[in-house]
């Protein structure tokens, strides 16, 4: 997926989503640390914000969702590519969990548990 200043939080979080149905990607006011949680009252709750409004120095690129990528490669890419704070969340019944203590896995592996969970 191309990234650039007009691509909104809703874009990429479709894009992902439609690769990894048991996943999806949150975006984030200040980084984290690997294996830690990302605090609610730094969510960004506004889907329609576009990465120029959010990382000024933004250079356009573009960024591949592998299902071989682990959890913490790809939070790691758009930190230090993009200067985006992201966290993967995995359904988990009703519920979507931070993937903290599992940042190792693949996207596959985490999509898999979190389709797994809810019979999808």
């Amino acid at each position: 997926m191309k990234l650039n200043r007009i691509t909104t939080l809703q874009q990429i979080q479709k894009e992902f989503q439609s690769q990894f149905p048991g996943l999806k990607l949150d975006f984030y006011k200040q980084p984290h640390y690997s294996n830690q949680g990302s605090p609610k009252e730094d969510l960004i709750l506004d889907q329609q914000q576009n990465l120029g409004s959010i990382s000024p120095s933004l250079v356009e690129d573009e960024i591949e969702f592998s299902s071989d990528l682990t959890v913490s490669e790809l939070e790691n890419q758009f930190e230090t590519r993009f200067s985006l704070n992201v966290q993967v969340s995995r359904l988990s019944n009703d519920l979507w969990l931070q993937t903290t203590a599992t940042d190792d896995w693949t996207l596959a592996e985490q999509n898999r548990k979190g389709l797994n969970s809810n019979n999808i």
